[in-house]
């Protein structure tokens, strides 16, 4: 039987950051088993991703203009956040993929109360820009 096809995950150091801005602002107030189920949801999601870049609850976004460059994907996944309630309990990640390669970095972590709208195309470009270099940067 064979191995099902992994995909490397990769984290930016931007997508770092906001795991610890989401943690220190929203889990400041609520019980500690709060926090401790987001670090075990996304520690599954890490490794869905492995086997399944494109999961259930993902789908494409639009790239940023003049950002595209095939053959990446540009990608956000929802979900619930633990323990938070309104839009703070709306969580998103985005992420690129590259499914020649099979790497998938993450290059943003936010919930919906910080960013109701879409996000502007300046901050976009530069956080996949990052993404794209870190994986680069390996070769």
């Amino acid at each position: 039987m064979n191995e099902p096809d992994r995909y490397s995950i990769k984290f930016t150091a931007s997508y770092e950051r906001d795991l610890a801005q989401v943690a220190r602002k929203h889990y400041r107030k609520v019980p500690a088993t709060s926090l401790n189920e987001l670090s075990d949801l996304l520690s599954q999601f890490y490794t869905t991703l492995e086997t399944d870049p494109r999961p259930r609850g993902s789908a494409l976004e639009p790239w940023p203009k003049k950002a595209h460059q095939p053959p990446w994907e540009f990608r956000k996944a929802r979900f619930e956040m633990p323990g938070l309630h309104g839009a703070s309990q709306q969580g998103r990640i985005m992420y690129l993929l590259h499914p020649t390669e099979q790497v998938v970095v993450l290059v943003f972590l936010y919930t919906h109360k910080e960013y109701p709208e879409y996000l502007d195309d300046k901050t976009l470009r530069k956080r996949l820009q990052e993404g794209m270099e870190l994986t680069s940067e390996d070769e």
